[in-house]
């Protein structure tokens, strides 16, 4: 193995799909059912009720796994190559990872709510 390779997993890449689509549809069936669409579930109906099948839960669950195995595993290759595992350097790799992605949305939704409350008329 090279020094500096990144370790890129794309057998995980079916589970990863699997996940993001029944957290994305049980997403959906919860919008209808809270937007009171009548005669619409993706899960059928329970005596005239919209099911829901909890998709979501085990969508999270497979990330959490996957995110579990894939840490471990990255910091036993690190342990393997070097002898030893920096959680310093662990950490910095994480916030590298997470942080850029947060702020941008942390922004976004700053803008999305100002320009809403700017264009929204007001009672007074």
């Amino acid at each position: 193995m090279e020094k500096n390779k990144l370790v890129y997993l794309t057998g995980l890449n079916g589970i990863r799909a699997i996940a993001a689509c029944a957290v994305l549809l049980n997403h959906i069936n919860i919008g209808l059912i809270n937007f009171n669409v009548p005669g619409v579930s993706l899960f059928g109906f329970n005596r005239g009720k919209q099911s829901g099948w909890n998709l979501g839960e085990h969508g999270v669950t497979m990330f959490f796994v996957l995110s579990g195995f894939l840490i471990t595993f990255l910091l036993l290759k690190e342990r393997e190559k070097l002898g030893a595992i920096s959680i310093r350097k662990f950490y910095l790799r994480r916030v590298l990872r997470i942080w850029p992605l947060y702020f941008f949305f942390l922004f976004i939704s700053v803008l999305a709510v100002a320009l809403i409350n700017h264009t929204l008329p007001t009672d007074s």
